[in-house]
């Protein structure tokens, strides 16, 4: 029949979707931070896999110009169909996962030109999607993952004056006042005892802390955002009794956090000496900055 698809056609798209389908499933585990690498060490197992999983399946399935582009739609299909997620997400602007996304059809793409192309020019694609992939994996989805997170790529914010009172008691109960900051760098990493994060964190803040401790320059504490079931002593041994001697803080206004802006955990702030904040984020961005301040200072 006139304009009807060739029986090789509907069959090389089944047989690239499912393998498609397959791998994206295989894939799913490497990007659980206990078991896997992450999004980002996943993304680079992902990038060479779709690459070559495509070229074979183009190899072996595409016997016309027709079928190679059912082998085309049939990869992205298998590859896209676990990511509905994401399009959900793009809906209602979460994009959690879109870095990734993008990558692994990139790798299709990359891997359906070094097929059809048949000069030197093939390896244009091939290379620049491995310079993508590298500089996601060093750079591009810390940046994007901060930006979900905190609503900046750096953390790094236009300055402006702390006007909130910080007060409540250390984890020895001493009393803690604005004042204990006053003409200091100043590290405050706002955490809850549900966060596991946070507590994924704590060996960061114990080294920053052990560096500058004997420093008088620099003061850091971990804030705690109280849950209804916490008491002090629950608060202060989920800290201490880990080994970690870092200063905490239990702030006599529970809203303080809610107050600085803090819309998950942890999130950390840096204080400059003038009393204004610089930057909100993550704790390695902020320990950078504070460090990084505290150096230009003795040059």
């Amino acid at each position: 029949m006139h304009g009807a698809m060739p029986a090789s056609e509907p069959l090389s798209m089944f047989a690239s979707f499912a393998f498609s389908f397959l791998l994206t499933i295989l894939l799913v585990p490497t990007r659980w931070g206990e078991f896997g690498g992450g999004i980002d060490v996943s993304s680079v197992i992902a990038f060479p896999a779709y690459f070559l999983l495509s070229v074979v399946c183009l190899k072996k399935y595409a016997l016309s110009r027709n079928s190679g582009a059912a082998v085309l739609t049939g990869l992205l299909f298998g590859q896209n169909i676990l990511f509905l997620g994401t399009v959900i997400d793009f809906i209602y602007g979460g994009l959690w996962f879109l870095p990734h996304f993008v990558l692994q059809i990139v790798s299709i793409l990359s891997g359906f030109l070094f097929w059809k192309l048949k000069t030197a020019v093939k390896m244009i694609p091939v290379t620049l999607g491995t310079v993508f992939m590298v500089l996601m994996f060093f750079y591009g989805f810390d940046y994007w993952l901060h930006y979900r997170n905190f609503g900046t790529f750096t953390g790094r914010i236009e300055p402006f004056r702390n006007t909130l009172l910080i007060s409540g008691i250390d984890g020895n109960r001493n009393q803690v006042s604005n004042q204990r900051f006053q003409n200091r760098i100043v590290l405050l990493d706002f955490w809850t005892t549900s966060c596991g994060v946070c507590f994924q964190k704590f060996p960061k803040l114990e080294k920053f802390n052990e560096r500058w401790k004997a420093d008088e320059s620099v003061v850091v504490y971990a804030v705690n955002s109280p849950l209804e079931e916490d008491s002090e002593s629950s608060i202060i041994d989920s800290v201490f009794k880990r080994g970690y001697r870092f200063p905490i803080l239990l702030p006599d206004d529970a809203d303080l956090a809610p107050k600085f802006g803090v819309a998950r955990y942890p999130t950390t702030f840096v204080i400059d000496r003038q009393g204004m904040i610089l930057y909100r984020g993550s704790l390695e961005g902020a320990i950078s900055l504070a460090e990084e301040i505290r150096y230009s200072e003795t040059n």
